[in-house]
């Protein structure tokens, strides 16, 4: 997850300097397309015994694509707006993108819950689920459902997916030319 954060912080920095040089329609649908081109790549890749140096490098670029978009998405809800409407604005972004991310959360979590009932032995019986029973795994047979547990999380990743790539209309929607 480090990687995230270092393409993310290292994108808001870039992408928060030049929003005044660039209109959000232009930066955030590129952002949001190297996000789904990160994530996408991440979830094609995903195996029992994927590369970890090729997982590292599409979570920098999914990180790239998400850190690239909140600056610019800021900054396009609250421009023309008074100083007395701006807090407003940027509140309402702020609880929209937390409640979106919490709703797809919990989409993605049923999703892999129900994926991974079945593969676990007593999963569902287990007090923290399937996921809580494979830390209790021994060994050999973590090793058995490595391959049906990667394409469980791998199915899963393909719901974010869908989800992330709907960023992309909104995004554009934003104005592609100068608005000052």
């Amino acid at each position: 997850m480090t990687e995230t954060a270092l393409g993310s912080g290292t994108a808001m920095q870039v992408a928060g300097r030049i929003i005044d040089r660039v209109p959000p329609g232009r930066l955030v649908p590129v952002s949001v397309a190297a996000a789904v081109a990160g994530f996408g790549l991440f979830t094609v890749q995903l195996s029992a015994d994927a590369s970890y140096w090729g997982l590292c490098a599409t979570m920098l670029l999914m990180g790239a694509g998400g850190g690239a978009t909140m600056m610019p998405a800021m900054t396009a809800a609250t421009r023309g707006l008074s100083h007395d409407e701006a807090p407003a604005a940027s509140t309402t972004v702020n609880l929209i993108t937390t409640t979106s991310g919490a709703a797809g959360l919990a989409g993605a979590s049923v999703v892999l819950s129900a994926l991974m009932n079945g593969l676990v032995p007593d999963g569902a019986d287990s007090e923290g689920g399937a996921l809580q029973a494979v830390h209790g795994m021994s060994p050999q047979d973590h090793a058995a459902i490595a391959g049906p547990l990667a394409g469980a999380f791998r199915h899963t990743y393909l719901f974010a997916l869908a989800l992330l790539a709907l960023a992309l209309i909104p995004a554009l929607l934003l104005p592609r030319h100068d608005t000052k």
